[in-house]
């Protein structure tokens, strides 16, 4: 069979095992043959001929799934190139009963925040063997300084790292022979890493000059070395035919990693495996310019960023040629034969399958030709880790008791893109209150902080600011939280300031009518139109499905709003009004039975007074009054008229604003009344007209001041505003025509120390808070319309439902986060 047909009956097989579900899959998507897995690591155990002498480095893998593989193959020692991938290896270990325990390398030179990490990793994995790399004498000293930590902490690993021509990491074999090491106790000598992927597979004399080099200096050490580590997937055939390194007194270890997934560069060294493609990306053809064009969706951004043109091949079709990516769009000359069709899929081989890995928030499992599931590509990337060392000292007596000690895991919940965040060069952290603020320096997102509290009992928030400088880039507060509450760890978000942003979480299918509202200071619960709902857990940002409203919910005329006791309310009013009440404790919907005055309301404007706990319905229907609905409690109650509270008129369609002490509609559907009202005072300001769905938002406290803008003005969307301020003398009302630079029929506004924003119609606008200036920030703001808001436990705001310009449902769910004052 030719490798042409070869391809052909893999990539046949490929699609069958996808099939009745290709059109849910969504593109650009990593693919993994699990069967190619398991055949790949076998091949490669059988090569070196004791799994003892493979040490894949799982930076290619970077899956729990695909380490599991490597662990049931025999495999017990890894390399690593972040924390993160180590803890991927000792949690894959830990759900299986292995022979032996798992050695686990940093391959990296540890700075002071990884190894802080490194070292919460030896606490909780004292079984696990775990080592350390030291750059040069230096960085040795570096970490014997760094570690200092009790004598009952197991020992680390230390391994010397060897520059053997790369030049990259490392230091000639010739310092390290001439250098006087640094010890400690929980540094114990272990052996030397050279890594030569400087190399290509035909540089065979090139390869064996350098393990020349590693075995000279085993032999010079003042320490015996037990083992040597060399050679990734270019030269790891060399190594293993070297005679003095692998015949010497130690265990010689070759650590390829991309022979588990294989990739069109790896090919040509790793012929003599005969290993299988295990990894593809799955494309489809988004468009067909031109008569020998077609552009797949599968860009820089989910294949092979590191190298050129063509970056990848596509699996049996070679009359396809790859061109130069850009980041969401890969174009194909089309060199032979009809084009292909626009949303045909194409199963992509990448030229570097490290790097593709790591683009890929989650990949998709075959076995036995059928999709067996998925699972999340966990360590890609770098994130920055937050761990708290909470040291009890009550109790320490005379017995020689050893402190007690809790560990607090933060993870930063980072934007899905973050490129631009790589810029922080310094990271701010404040407990508060009765904590500390302290800033450390950085260099980009991989750092990790800890810091050391006597637990308490006291309610606390920690929030972090990530900078440029004095540039805030991004920042996040957590939700209110006791050392004793929050033992299984804290997620906190963060967020660019100032701009709506993409929230990364992953629902089953979008819904313009969601709603949303806040959960106490747990999270917040989002109902969607068919009645189910969601809970986004505030402490740890994970959604799960909480139990749904009995009857799908009349949207129009009607609020989710959240209850101080915690309890949330559907409330309706377009007919007679009713309620429905979520308890979360309970995790069930209660009918609540409801008296009084249940006149419909259709248009009524809604305001909820958080401090007193009730909603305040203000005019609609043919009504002019203001009721109110207790929202604590799950017994019986009644809408009840506020005395001294009255509309000039019904004012379908107007809007509920605090002014101060003062409760305000503004606009609605009568031409003929003023476009601001105080239901208090019964007084009214501003131009008359029909002005629905206006937006506003608070511009300052002393004197109260508002800006209300967009919506419909006499049934045309508009980019009028109307600036308010409550002063001594009474009401001030400006109109200011055209504020906005373009009109926003449905209007989200939002407010902080610094500006107001106004956002729809796919814009997102800034209007400076002392000046009104506009402009338009860059931001992720493609609602048109619809949605609904909720404020986060940490002080952000959700966005959740709404419509694009194209008037589909919005897939992703938005956050806006308040700039702040410097």
């Amino acid at each position: 069979m030719s490798a042409h047909d070869s391809e052909l009956r893999r990539r046949d097989a490929l699609t069958r095992a996808i099939a009745g579900r290709a059109e849910t899959i969504a593109t650009p998507t990593l693919v993994i043959d699990l069967d190619a897995v398991e055949h790949n690591a076998a091949a490669m155990v059988r090569r070196v001929g004791d799994p003892g002498r493979w040490r894949p480095h799982v930076k290619t893998v970077k899956q729990s799934t695909i380490v599991g593989v490597l662990l049931d193959a025999g495999v017990f020692r890894f390399k690593a190139a972040t924390p993160a991938e180590v803890t991927l290896v000792l949690e894959a270990a830990a759900t299986r009963a292995l022979p032996r325990p798992v050695e686990v390398l940093l391959a990296y030179p540890a700075a002071p925040p990884q190894l802080a990490a490194m070292l919460r990793l030896r606490r909780e994995h004292p079984e696990a063997t775990l080592g350390l790399l030291a750059d040069d004498p230096e960085h040795l000293r570096a970490l014997v300084e760094g570690i200092a930590r009790p004598a009952e902490l197991p020992a680390f690993d230390l391994w010397l790292d060897v520059d053997v021509g790369m030049h990259r990491t490392g230091s000639p074999a010739a310092r390290w022979r001439e250098a006087v090491l640094a010890r400690c106790q929980w540094l114990r000598p272990m052996g030397l890493h050279g890594y030569d992927g400087h190399l290509r597979w035909s540089e065979r004399a090139a390869a064996h000059a350098g393990y020349d080099e590693l075995v000279a200096l085993a032999r010079a050490l003042p320490f015996a070395v037990e083992q040597i580590v060399s050679s990734g997937t270019h030269s790891y055939a060399h190594a293993l035919e070297h005679a003095r390194l692998c015949e010497g007194p130690w265990v010689h270890q070759v650590s390829p990693g991309t022979l588990v997934l294989s990739d069109r560069r790896s090919a040509e060294a790793a012929r003599d495996l005969g290993l299988r493609q295990a990894a593809f990306v799955l494309s489809r053809v988004v468009a067909r310019p031109g008569d020998d064009r077609i552009t797949l969706d599968a860009g820089s951004k989910a294949l092979a960023p590191d190298c050129p043109a063509p970056g990848c091949a596509v699996l049996g079709v070679p009359e396809l040629e790859p061109l130069t990516a850009s980041e969401e769009h890969r174009p194909m000359r089309v060199k032979a034969g009809p084009r292909p069709a626009r949303g045909e899929l194409m199963w992509l081989v990448p030229d570097h399958v490290c790097t593709t890995v790591n683009l890929h928030a989650e990949a998709l499992y075959l076995r036995g030709g059928e999709i067996v599931g998925s699972a999340p590509v966990r360590a890609r990337g770098h994130r920055p880790w937050l761990e708290a060392l909470l040291l009890a000292l009550a109790g320490l007596g005379d017995a020689g008791c050893q402190p007690i000690v809790t560990n607090l895991e933060v993870e930063l919940l980072l934007p899905p893109d973050a490129t631009d965040l790589q810029r922080t060069n310094n990271v701010s952290v404040v407990l508060d209150p009765q904590g500390f603020s302290e800033t450390i320096a950085t260099d980009g997102l991989d750092f990790a902080l800890s810091f050391e509290r006597a637990p308490d009992v006291v309610s606390r928030t920690l929030a972090v600011y990530l900078a440029e400088d004095s540039t805030l880039l991004a920042w996040g507060r957590t939700p209110p939280f006791t050392y004793g509450g929050a033992t299984g760890g804290l997620t906190l978000m963060v967020a660019r300031p100032g701009v709506l942003g993409p929230l990364d979480l992953d629902f089953a299918e979008a819904d313009a009518l969601a709603r949303v509202a806040p959960v106490a200071e747990l999270g917040v619960l989002v109902l969607a139109s068919d009645g189910s709902t969601l809970f986004l857990d505030g402490y740890r940002y994970t959604l799960a499905a909480a139990a749904s409203l009995p009857d799908p919910p009349a949207l129009d005329d009607a609020t989710l709003v959240g209850a101080p006791d915690g309890g949330v309310l559907w409330v309706s009013w377009g007919e007679a009004p009713a309620a429905w009440r979520f308890d979360p404790g309970e995790d069930q919907w209660q009918a609540l039975e409801l008296g009084g005055d249940r006149a419909p309301r259709p248009g009524a404007a809604a305001w909820v007074d958080d401090e007193e706990g009730t909603l305040q319905l203000l005019g609609g229907g043919e009504r002019t009054d203001v009721v109110e609905l207790t929202l604590v409690g799950d017994e019986a109650r009644e809408l009840v008229a506020i005395e001294g509270l009255q509309l000039d008129g019904p004012r379908a369609g107007a809007t509920a604003a605090r002014l101060g002490p003062h409760l305000v509609v503004l606009g609605g559907d009568d031409p003929t009344l003023p476009a601001l009202w105080r239901a208090d005072a019964l007084d009214g300001a501003g131009p008359s007209g029909a002005w629905t769905s206006i937006a506003c938002g608070i511009r300052g406290e002393s004197p109260p001041r508002l800006l209300c803008t967009g919506g419909l003005r006499d049934g045309m969307p508009t980019a009028d505003a109307l600036a308010i301020e409550l002063r001594t003398d009474g009401l001030d009302v400006q109109e200011l025509p055209e504020l906005l630079p373009a009109p926003l029929p449905d209007p989200l506004v939002f407010a902080d120390d610094t500006a107001i924003y106004a956002q729809g119609a796919g814009r997102w606008f800034r209007l400076d808070i002392t000046d009104l200036e506009p402009s338009e920030p860059a931001s992720a703001a493609t609602r048109a319309e619809g949605g609904d808001t909720a404020r986060l436990p940490g002080g952000a705001t959700l966005v959740v439902g709404g419509r694009d310009l194209e008037g589909a449902a919005l897939s992703q769910w938005t956050v806006f986060a308040p700039a702040l004052l410097p």
